[in-house]
């Protein structure tokens, strides 16, 4: 009894061939643009069209896979091409007439991939879907400078971002891009434990799965520091000798105050250089609790400088008054401390 169905329904006949046309800058000698009218438009005589066609083949790969922070990195050691993955070659013009509406011929009609070879048929289909996506995303055009593109192409790592050019050597930047697709399977965590794929007669949970292991090595970042001992023993010894030098310094600045200590404050400097005329003002008042001054001593200039110091021995200033030869500076009012271009010398 004959089946109802085409000989040829639902088979996979032939792979599409993928053109690929794009320009390149050959003649570096001259200007890949010209200006005309303000618009910018390519140089002819410094392009040259080419022309590459990709076929579809089955091929062992040998890869290292890294995972980094959950990012899957792989590296290609090996690929080997074995054979296309549907072994036809199309006749353009040529109806099938078979009964079914796919009009495409191809020859051999042996080589078709039927649904009656379920396993086959199973990894075409896979195979199948790969490229069918990969050629969604190469499909379209880029025109001009980039501005009028209708491709999914821009997304991917064969388009130059900077100039909307085709990288170079383009057929190796396909190739490249059809791994990343293939070994991107690989990071879905639900077909990674499926590595007895290739042998599905064999039971699962029966053996060790040592046929199945892989090389492993596992990684993680981690700071490391290496100590020169030259260097370490140099750095450390300048720093103790300028640590010591500051102790020595502030020992000889402590004998020379007494043996009394004094903090680096603002107020503490002060109190220590102020003019013993501030002792005379009159900083009583009604609100001196709240820490009112009064207008009167508010009116009153207050200034750095040579403190004068009537000891009644000594020096005699330009006016004629007598001071103590031991100079001291502080702060003052008008008329205590002298501020002379002489005195700032």
């Amino acid at each position: 009894m004959q089946t109802p169905f085409p000989k040829h329904a639902g088979a996979f006949r032939t792979e599409p061939v993928i053109w690929v046309g794009y320009s390149q800058i050959t003649n570096i000698s001259i200007p890949p643009y010209k200006t005309h009218s303000g618009w910018r438009t390519p140089n002819d005589a410094a392009w040259t069209p080419a022309l590459l066609a990709c076929e579809y083949y089955e091929a062992t790969y040998t890869a290292e896979l890294r995972y980094l922070d959950g990012v899957q990195l792989h590296r290609v050691i090996n690929r080997q091409f074995l054979r296309p993955v549907v072994n036809t070659s199309l006749l353009q013009g040529v109806n099938a007439n078979d009964g079914t509406m796919d009009n495409v011929t191809a020859t051999p009609e042996e080589n078709y991939i039927l649904p009656k070879d379920v396993a086959r048929y199973r990894q075409l289909a896979a195979y199948h879907s790969m490229g069918l996506y990969f050629r969604s995303m190469l499909n379209g055009t880029i025109v001009g400078l980039g501005t009028d593109a209708n491709t999914r192409a821009l997304q991917t790592s064969i388009i130059d971002p900077e100039d909307y050019l085709a990288r170079p050597k383009l057929s190796e930047e396909i190739q490249n891009y059809f791994d990343t697709l293939v070994l991107s399977l690989f990071a879905n965590p639900r077909l990674v434990p499926v590595v007895w794929a290739a042998s599905p007669d064999t039971m699962t949970g029966t053996s060790d799965g040592t046929n199945y292991t892989y090389p492993c090595t596992r990684s993680r970042p981690g700071l490391k520091y290496y100590y020169r001992a030259r260097v370490l023993v140099l750095v450390y010894a300048v720093a103790v000798l300028l640590a010591m030098l500051g102790v020595a310094a502030g020992a000889v600045a402590l004998h020379k105050n007494g043996g009394i200590s004094r903090n680096i404050k603002f107020s503490s400097i002060l109190a220590a250089s102020r003019s013993t005329a501030l002792n005379k003002v009159d900083w009583e008042g009604p609100e001196k609790d709240r820490g009112h001054v009064s207008s009167g001593v508010m009116q009153r200039k207050l200034g750095y400088g040579q403190v004068r110091v009537h000891q009644g021995s000594g020096e005699q200033d330009s006016t004629g008054e007598v001071y103590d030869e031991d100079v001291k500076y502080g702060f003052g009012f008008e008329g205590e401390v002298e501020q002379s271009r002489e005195t700032r010398k």
